[in-house]
């Protein structure tokens, strides 16, 4: 991706520190931290190729690093407030695949439904007030998941963008798993650095497809316009 060394370092160590928080239990630096690898990756897609698609991936960054940090605060009202936010992170991720692709693959929504529909069936007692807001969220981080994986092979993107996006919404979905499960069933000791890890490769695949997208102008099957 089109990052400065120093700015990429800069998110690496950010990445390293923010472990090193969590190893030593220390909040002040998990805050700091935090968002600065996420706020990397915005500049590297927005110095990268101009295009819609590139745009809408840069403002569901935006919008995922602003979910992310409010969920730093402890409180239903935050972690709702940053479902939400990164609900709407995910309908912006959407609108960026289908622009790519509008193609049904029907049969690909498959596997995500049976990965996303019983884990939330089973979680779903313990959920309480948070059933339809986890509902709602769980619907469109399977959309997500779905239209990225439609984009292989079907998109006038390169194949390592396909590939990239669709990987990257995954480890997105699995970040977001482990939460659900350790936060309304079991307690995970090794939860954090999972959830991070993951969050962290999942948006880096995402953004990482923006840059791999042609700078050329291209027309889908459809009739739009990528740029």
């Amino acid at each position: 991706m089109p990052i400065p060394r120093a700015l990429a370092a800069a998110g690496l160590l950010a990445a390293a520190a923010y472990f090193g928080g969590l190893v030593a239990e220390a909040r002040w630096l998990l805050v700091a931290t935090k968002g600065i690898p996420i706020a990397v990756l915005i500049v590297g897609v927005l110095r990268g190729p101009k295009t819609p698609y590139a745009r809408r991936i840069a403002a569901g960054l935006a919008l995922a690093l602003v979910g992310d940090m409010i969920l730093m605060v402890h409180t239903e009202a935050a972690f709702l407030a940053g479902l939400v936010v990164n609900l709407l992170a995910h309908l912006v991720y959407i609108a960026a695949f289908l622009g790519t692709t509008r193609r049904p693959a029907l049969a690909l929504l498959v596997p995500y439904l049976v990965w996303t529909v019983p884990l939330f069936l089973f979680l779903q007692p313990k959920l309480g007030g948070m059933a339809a807001p986890v509902a709602a969220y769980t619907a469109a981080i399977t959309a997500m998941m779905w239209r990225a994986g439609a984009c292989v092979g079907h998109s006038p993107h390169t194949r390592a963008a396909q590939w990239s996006a669709a990987l990257g919404a995954v480890g997105f979905a699995l970040c977001d798993s482990v939460l659900a499960w350790h936060r309304f069933h079991t307690h995970l000791a090794w939860a954090s650095y999972v959830i991070m890890s993951c969050y962290w490769l999942g948006q880096w695949g995402i953004a990482r497809s923006a840059y791999l997208t042609p700078r050329t102008t291209r027309t889908l099957a459809t009739g739009a316009e990528l740029s």
